[in-house]
């Protein structure tokens, strides 16, 4: 069983890989929504989960039995069970002969992770976890003895010993002794309980920095204490770290399961898997960048609400539902506006009616004004 400060480092290993919307492009850099529907799958990312952890664990060997559409069927050989520097895959541990894995037919549906001679990163993480195994062992003891009042039971009558025994073991495991009235005992403590129990945690603490070292390259980001500027570099570290394992996944996306997915009959020639660009910039150094941006040239104001997922001021909602219901509306329905109101219809008039208007305007215009 694994440690589980070591198995929180190793999923977060996990997640640089996994956490980065992955996509596939053709030759023409077009995305191919069939490989990303099958990207998007739960199986694809429990694929790329086995792949990393060679990282940890060492040369691994993928077998795929199915990838059909959005299927894929995939299985971790044991590695116990595979002798990489030989190329075979063996019945027992123990045997010296196997099947050959990079012969065909089984070079179609099989797939290398990692270099066959590398024992990954757990076995240079095995000392501390093996020494903070014993200390937390040593540790718990410790918390039992002195953790819990220690109990001394005395008898006069050699026939009370058994009942006395048997009063003793009923009552919560803390540490107790029975003896006789007239006997002697004594009960040599360490000299500082709590210096102690410091040093149990201590040593805990210092294997679990240990092992952040071997897998992340830092500390800081795990168990954050110290200056920004600490952290700010460690953070830097774990960046790198993170950019490596993606890189290495890419690599054998590219190079390995590519041609897989030929076998398979897929139409994946000349394409190739990247990650989408992402800037790698926290909320607050998004925002204060895009605070600058906004002195030199203003943003419309719906790109702040989108961008930092704030809720709009009342009065805006209200008038985005009276757009959206009045647009909604037929032609005929909708209510003419006060300008609207005030202006005046225009009235084409024919031939005959214009000469009569004239007529009439003529005859009118005579008459003297009031």
């Amino acid at each position: 069983m694994l440690d589980l400060h070591l198995t929180a480092l190793m999923e977060k290993r996990q997640m640089f890989v996994t956490n980065l919307p992955l996509k596939f492009f053709d030759q023409s850099g077009k995305e191919v929504e069939q490989i990303n529907d099958l990207i998007n799958t739960e199986a694809f990312e429990e694929m790329m989960k086995d792949l990393i952890d060679s990282r940890f664990y060492g040369h691994s060997l993928v077998w795929f039995d199915k990838i059909e559409g959005t299927t894929l069927e995939h299985k971790l050989i044991p590695r116990k069970h595979v002798n990489p520097k030989k190329g075979i895959v063996m019945k027992h541990q123990s045997d010296e002969h196997g099947e050959s894995y990079r012969e065909t037919p089984y070079n179609m549906y099989c797939m290398e992770a990692g270099r066959p001679d590398d024992l990954g990163l757990l076995s240079k993480a095995a000392v501390a976890v093996i020494y903070k195994k014993g200390n937390v062992s040593d540790w718990s003891v410790f918390a039992q003895v002195f953790g819990a009042p220690f109990r001394e039971y005395v008898y006069d009558d050699p026939t009370a010993r058994a009942q006395l025994e048997a009063i003793a073991k009923q009552q919560a495991v803390a540490s107790y002794v029975v003896r006789p009235r007239n006997s002697e005992f004594k009960l040599h403590e360490t000299t500082h309980k709590s210096g102690s129990s410091d040093l149990y945690s201590n040593l805990a603490k210092f294997c679990d920095e240990q092992n952040s070292k071997a897998i992340l390259l830092n500390t800081m980001t795990t168990d954050a204490q110290g200056g920004n500027y600490k952290g700010e570099v460690h953070a830097s570290s774990e960046k790198e770290v993170a950019k490596a394992d993606r890189r290495f996944m890419l690599r054998l996306l590219n190079e390995k399961f590519i041609p897989i997915l030929e076998k398979f009959g897929y139409a994946v020639a000349g394409g190739r898997f990247g990650y989408e660009e992402q800037d790698g910039m926290t909320p607050k150094e998004r925002l204060e960048f895009d605070m600058k941006l906004n002195e030199i040239a203003p943003i419309d104001q719906e790109y702040w609400y989108e961008t930092y997922n704030r809720p709009r001021p009342k009065k805006m909602q209200k008038e985005e539902v009276e757009a959206a219901e009045e647009e909604q509306q037929p032609k005929e329905q909708k209510k003419p506006t006060p300008s609207q109101k005030s202006k005046k219809k225009e009235v084409k008039l024919s031939q005959e009616e214009q000469s009569l208007w004239l007529k009439l305007k003529s005859f009118f215009s005579v008459f003297p004004r009031s």
